[in-house]
């Protein structure tokens, strides 16, 4: 088989009133029927939306209210044509498309071929008596309205279309509808037969690796076939076996293995390297032309599923062993990087891949409200060594969450589903499979598999195609059953958590993560605005003050916006000079507090405990406020850098109850270490500074070294002035471990940092990846947010982020890339 691609940015889009395309001229007057958009250029992968704004057609929806304006896309219908030639001649002639969105017909030399209402199911339609060859076609793909979702408010229950849900509304996105080719489209030349799936099935043996190559091939008719598999690393074949057979006419299975290959097993990103190979099946005639091929990349690794240590015996096994290891899950939630994903190339993949990798994250959850991700992004995950879990695309509603149980639905669902599976289970990096977000019953108890036939059902799909990979009921999940008592004897509550999605307050956060009996956190998250400048570019109308009156906060990330909150935490902004950028500092530091703590006493429990995934990572949309770790050009929050502290395999923490003093203005907390290997911390230092950066105390612990949680001896010292910073260091790392505040009251006890006269700091530019910064002012510059950009003003990574700096501390900052413009932002706002 041959594959001819038709997509590319040669197609046209025309805009009609509803029903209008359907003929050209108009009975009263026999003229030509308008269309509402003349005809435009447009690209393939990508949307109408898309489309439009690269013909100026519409402003950027990112700007103020502009997704406003762009909803009368919905209502109109859309055409995409595309003419192309083909010459060589085949038996059959496949139409392929990978991604369709919604609804609508497809017409090949006006004839048509296709009726299509599934955003989530490649079609392929057999052309062969409707295309021409050595001629011009015309290939016309018609998109009628998109049909009315339930966004984030709704009733899951009553939930029968399967389009993605987030597009029409969610706390992080405005109603933006996708519409549109948003996958590739290609014509496959067929003769003799055709590979409808290939999956190669990696195994580790005590001779080596094993692999099993499962193919399902479509026969024209009765012929005799070979068929080879081979398995390659860097184009050098590791291992190859061929075999004969007989076809059918329909549906043929067979299976090639091979033994005893010589490979290197694949470990998380932290726990070992990430070797990939390409399997791939041939198929040849009986005259040894090749008529099909398919690769895949696939890599070996051991897995397993366990409970984790002191759970109830009947609890989900939400534990991954791989290759015999124990790996602590640290992630993040993962969301659509566009509400236009047909827009989103490899090179946005992996701009924010590579960010996460960077921050030592090794799962990312998809979420259930979207469709599943890409190739690109699970062969990106395979190379960084990113396990993956998967949603199905289902998720809550607020009023009503309790699954779809109608068979019709269910019908459609598993059909969809099954896609999802052949889609990705070959991949070394998918690691779960999950019901879909949040299906509650009344009361909030989340589903299973004994009370619900559509949880059931995906259950078995998955058990039936992709065996080996642990299926989840639902997330979040109760232990033992979904029916649990919280008030029973035993004290386990959940299996796998959501929430809390904020900083719940001085008195409760700093023991909530210790005390909380869940072995996996699968959301947890706080939120925080975005930066200054970020606000400043997209908003057009008021910017003050952040609440539910002012247009630009409610219409982005309304739910996360936490001004009073804020300012029983740092007294009220508008004593400030800039009272906004006073806000900003405020919201970043306590998502960047909240998430430090949470990292910490998950980590405290490493043993015990199955992990913690984030939400969010990233953004589709420029909100004003939000919980993800990334903004929306991929800046990264200083909770991002808080986040990479709390996931690396040597971390610093303190356990204590509360930032602020008791009625002597006393602290106690407890110094911990934790280290996935064995490590020699050398000796560790725990200072404590006051405002003018005096050192007032000095802890010292000599020869710590261990694996896994190491707790040093309480501490215990009276807070010297309003304020004090904790910093822990380490001989044998670079660097400071953490810091911590610490206040003499509650009352607006982070204040302090805020109402602290701004520090002289000087920049040094050494190199274009490579910056000094200096304090030059007599007392503490607190929590310093440094800001690096390319030529093109892409944000940068740096190695250090997010310090305070004493008087005439000096420090070296180097830079993931070459900047050409470097800030620091400080908390000091007087």
């Amino acid at each position: 088989m041959s594959k001819i691609l038709l997509s590319g940015n040669d197609w046209t889009l025309v805009g009609w009133v509803k029903h209008q395309w359907h003929y050209g001229k108009v009975m009263e007057t026999n003229g030509f029927s308008a269309p509402v958009v003349p005809e435009i250029l447009a690209t393939v992968p990508g949307s109408v939306q898309t489309d439009l704004f690269n013909n100026g057609i519409i402003e950027d929806w990112n700007v103020g209210t502009n997704f406003r304006n762009i909803e009368w896309i919905e209502n109109r219908e859309w055409v995409y044509t595309k003419t192309f030639c083909i010459s060589e001649k085949a038996d059959k002639y496949y139409l392929y498309f990978e991604g369709l969105d919604f609804n609508g017909f497809v017409f090949l030399n006006d004839n048509q071929i296709l009726e299509f209402n599934e955003m989530m199911l490649p079609y392929r339609v057999d052309v062969t008596d409707a295309v021409y060859l050595d001629k011009e076609n015309q290939l016309k793909i018609v998109f009628l309205q998109p049909p009315e979702v339930d966004g984030q408010v709704g009733y899951t229950s009553k939930t029968s279309i399967l389009k993605s849900r987030f597009n029409y509304g969610w706390d992080w996105c405005p109603r933006l509808v996708n519409i549109g080719i948003f996958g590739d489209v290609w014509i496959e030349a067929v003769n003799c037969a055709y590979i409808e799936d290939f999956y190669p099935k990696t195994t580790l043996c005590e001779n080596g690796g094993s692999l099993c190559g499962e193919l399902t091939l479509v026969g024209l008719n009765e012929t005799e076939l070979n068929v080879s598999l081979a398995l390659k690393k860097d184009n050098k074949i590791i291992g190859k076996t061929e075999s004969s057979f007989s076809t059918i006419k329909g549906t043929n299975n067979i299976t090639l293995k091979l033994d005893g290959l010589n490979i290197e097993k694949w470990f998380p990103l932290g726990f070992g390297n990430q070797p990939l190979y390409t399997a791939e099946i041939s198929l040849y005639d009986k005259n040894g032309k090749i008529i099909d091929t398919n690769q895949k990349q696939v890599g070996f690794r051991k897995l397993e599923y366990v409970v984790p240590d002191g759970a109830p015996k009947n609890c989900l096994p939400y534990s991954v062993k791989i290759n015999d290891r124990l790996i602590p899950l640290r992630g993040i939630d993962w969301v659509p990087l566009s509400p236009f994903y047909g827009s989103v190339r490899e090179k946005d993949y992996l701009f924010i891949l590579e960010r996460f990798a960077k921050m030592n994250c090794n799962i990312i959850r998809v979420w259930g409200g979207a469709n599943k991700e890409t190739t690109t992004f699970y062969n990106l995950c395979d190379k960084l060594g990113i396990m993956v879990w998967q949603d199905f695309p289902q998720s809550s509603s607020g009023i009503d969450n309790a699954p779809n149980e109608d068979p019709a639905y269910i019908e459609n669902l598993l059909k969809i589903s099954k896609q999802h599976i052949l889609h990705a289970r070959s991949h070394v990096s998918l690691t779960y499979w999950c019901s879909g977000n949040e299906l509650y019953l009344s009361n909030y108890l989340p589903v299973d598999e004994e009370i619900s036939d559509n949880i059931r059902s995906l259950g078995n799909l998955v058990r039936e195609h992709n065996p080996e990979t642990l299926y989840l009921p639902d997330t979040p999940s109760r232990i033992p059953d979904p029916r649990f008592n919280e008030n029973s004897e035993g004290g386990w509550i959940n299996g796998d958590a959501h929430g809390p999605w904020d900083y719940i307050g001085p008195d409760r956060h700093y023991t909530y993560f210790y005390e909380e009996k869940s072995l996996l956190f699968s959301e947890v998250g706080a939120p925080s605005s975005a930066r200054y400048e970020a606000i400043k570019k997209y908003c057009t109308k008021d910017i003050w003050p952040p609440s539910y009156k002012t247009e630009f906060w409610s219409s982005r990330g309304a739910w996360w916006i936490r001004l009073d909150e804020l300012t029983e935490l740092f007294g009220n902004f508008e004593s400030y000079p800039d009272k906004l950028a006073a806000y900003i500092a405020a919201s970043r530091f306590i998502q960047a507090e909240a998430l430090k703590t949470t990292c910490a006493a998950i980590r405290y429990f490493d043993s015990k405990k199955t992990g913690l995934i984030v939400w969010m990572g990233a953004e589709p949309f420029p909100n004003a406020q939000n919980t993800s770790l990334l903004e929306f050009d991929g800046y990264a929050k200083p909770a991002f850098y808080e986040t990479k502290k709390g996931f690396s395999h040597q971390l610093g923490g303190l356990k204590y109850d509360r930032p602020y003093g008791n009625d002597k203005g006393e602290i106690t907390f407890t110094p911990f270490l934790c280290t996935d290997n064995d490590f020699d911390f050398g000796t560790v230092q725990i200072s404590i500074f006051n405002e003018m950066g005096e050192e007032t105390e000095t802890f010292s612990f000599e020869n710590v070294k261990d694996c896994g949680t190491i707790t040093l001896a309480d501490i215990k010292f009276k807070i010297d002035g309003e304020i004090n910073i904790v910093r822990m260091t380490a001989t044998n790392l670079n660097g400071v471990l953490g810091e911590w505040v610490f206040t003499k009251g509650k009352e607006n006890l982070f204040a302090p940092l805020l109402k602290t006269e701004k520090c002289d700091l000087e920049v040094i530019k050494i190199s274009s990846s490579e910056f000094v910064i200096a304090n030059r002012s007599p007392r503490i510059a607190y929590f310093n947010e440094i800001g690096a950009f390319s030529k093109d003003n892409t944000p940068l990574l740096t190695d250090k982020n997010f310090l305070s700096l004493l008087p005439n501390e000096v420090i070296t900052v180097k830079i993931d890339g070459k900047a050409s413009k470097f800030n620091v932002t400080q908390m000091n706002q007087l």
